[in-house]
């Protein structure tokens, strides 16, 4: 399960982290796109796009510069899946779909992103090892 939606500015600090969230929760950031970051069964990507519009597209839509693409990954103890192995699945399918969608919005710019998921060092998933 995951979201793609585009937007104006990037996240502020009163923003929600994610629909898991738990008060206290700080999230791990990590190097993709213009902000990135994960938190129990978020991994959430934000990229600036500029595509090339056609001259009739409306005002409206040229004001959106981000792209932010969420992908949910749990831990799944009864299949073996443990939660270090969930957020590295999780990171690898945000950024396969991050790379995707910048590629078929025709992002001109250097969006930033790794075609690869980072080593996961802190799994940040309380409860789950």
């Amino acid at each position: 399960m995951g979201d793609i939606a585009w937007a104006q500015e990037l996240p502020g600090a009163d923003d929600p982290l994610s629909a898991d969230a738990r008060p206290g929760d700080k999230p791990t950031p990590f190097a993709a796109g213009a902000h990135a970051y994960y938190l129990r069964a978020t991994q959430r990507v934000y990229f600036e796009c500029r595509p090339d519009y056609p001259a009739d597209t409306p005002a409206h839509m040229k004001k959106s510069r981000y792209v932010s693409v969420d992908v949910l990954a749990r831990p799944m103890p009864s299949a073996h899946l443990s939660a270090k192995q969930a957020r590295e699945v999780g990171l690898d399918i945000v950024l396969q779909v991050a790379n995707k969608v910048a590629d078929q919005a025709g992002c001109a710019n250097d969006t930033d992103l790794p075609k690869s998921a980072p080593k996961v060092d802190e799994v940040n998933w309380p409860d789950f090892t």
